[in-house]
């Protein structure tokens, strides 16, 4: 007979997995509306984040009952750790593509310093990475895990190069500053859109390892 404890985690993987095709699909949305102009998009990327919100709570809740009720000890306990918080990111991965959805028309007009600055490959480098760090940790696969982190800085050069292109295209478009200033927050978030993929990527190795990984920023 199945143990309870098992029974109760393959409903958690079950819910996790949804809501990380949810997530996935809601940033793929955000991006199409966002770089082809789409409004009509925006609503379905609010609509995502509706039932994303719903399945964070059931995620909360059945960690929390697993934690009280289950006692879990070791992998099955670091599992549910990790689940928590790889639900607490996408959500928040979630919020990010919502909020770069709604920009979506007040960068219609700088979209020739979209192209320039190559946003638009930066956005999808960006999602490439939560794939991977996803797929890391439905895998087990450290390896991938450790190379996600260990690029951390090259992803914050590329954030930090990004954005001084954008101030220097602001010198010179002074009439379009207050579009600019839409894009460079849209930069932002994809710069932390990346620093979700990573702590998706420390729980992975928490998970299997018992090893706690932090990575730092400067903002």
């Amino acid at each position: 007979m199945q143990r309870y404890l098992d029974v109760k985690i393959d409903k958690l993987k079950g819910r996790l997995a949804k809501m990380i095709e949810l997530v996935s699909n809601q940033l793929e949305l955000a991006f199409n509306a966002y770089f082809s102009g789409n409004e009509e998009l925006i609503n379905d990327v609010v609509k995502h984040e509706e039932q994303v919100d719903v399945l964070d709570n059931k995620i909360d809740r059945r960690c929390h009952e697993l934690f009280a009720l289950g006692q879990p000890v070791a992998k099955d306990l670091r599992f549910i750790i990790s689940s928590l918080k790889i639900s607490n990111e996408l959500e928040r991965i979630g919020d990010i593509s919502v909020s770069i959805a709604n920009q979506t028309e007040s960068v219609q007009n700088v979209m020739d310093m979209v192209k320039d600055l190559k946003v638009e490959e930066y956005a999808y480098e960006a999602r490439d990475i939560i794939l991977k760090a996803i797929k890391s940790f439905n895998e087990s696969d450290i390896a991938t895990a450790e190379q996600i982190i260990k690029n951390k800085n090259e992803y914050q050069e590329k954030y930090a190069s990004t954005i001084k292109g954008l101030e220097l295209a602001m010198t010179k478009s002074v009439p379009i500053v207050p579009e600019s200033m839409e894009l460079g927050l849209t930069i932002k978030q994809i710069s932390r859109l990346i620093d979700h993929a990573t702590n998706i990527a420390e729980e992975t190795i928490f998970f299997m390892e018992s090893k706690i990984v932090k990575h730092s920023r400067d903002d």
